[in-house]
């Protein structure tokens, strides 16, 4: 069930959609649907402190058919920095990373 209703702080749609596909007792299997991917849950969220997931590359994470990776905006400020990223094109383009992604 799509939440139609979805709005941002500027009463624009939301780029998001949350659908629940199942449920058993309070569980839930849904799908979150972002600009970048649609992500099943529930999901393993790897964390890419400062734009990047530690020990794994871009190819990997897809083989392991992770859906999303998890930013932190300080640590992404801190290094490698706003300009840094801008320069490669965003959060996106500067790790390689082709699916969804969330920040704080």
């Amino acid at each position: 069930r799509a939440d139609p209703g979805l709005r941002g702080a500027n009463g624009k749609a939301s780029a998001l959609e949350f659908n629940i596909l199942a449920r058993q007792g309070r569980a839930r299997a849904s799908v979150l649907r972002l600009p970048h991917y649609d992500c099943r849950t529930p999901m393993f969220m790897p964390v890419g402190t400062n734009g990047s997931v530690k020990g794994l590359t871009p190819q990997q994470l897809r083989e392991l058919d992770c859906h999303l990776v998890l930013g932190n905006t300080y640590h992404l400020e801190n290094r490698p920095g706003a300009d840094i990223v801008q320069e490669f094109g965003g959060l996106h383009e500067f790790s390689k990373w082709d699916r969804a992604m969330l920040t704080d």
